[in-house]
């Protein structure tokens, strides 16, 4: 399970487990794609034949509850 504040890789990109208001569900995946404009959940189906994507049953077996990912914008 990640840690908030923890900085992981889902499928190829940099995202830091941030905090939000909200516990897991719909609420907390639509805060998720807002900030991150396209959720890493969803950009799995771009790979299908991986068998090691960040899908959305990851996402709500490793991310804790009141978090999600937030990508890192390169500077």
């Amino acid at each position: 399970m990640f840690k908030e504040n923890e900085k992981v890789t889902l499928n190829g990109k940099d995202y830091i487990i941030s905090q939000i208001e909200w516990s897991k569900g719909p609420k907390a995946c639509m805060q998720c794609a807002a900030v991150n404009g396209r959720p890493p959940c969803i950009e799995a189906f771009d790979y299908p034949e991986s068998n090691d994507m960040f899908d959305l049953r990851t996402c709500s077996k490793e991310i804790p509850e009141f978090c999600i990912p937030k990508l890192v914008e390169l500077c």
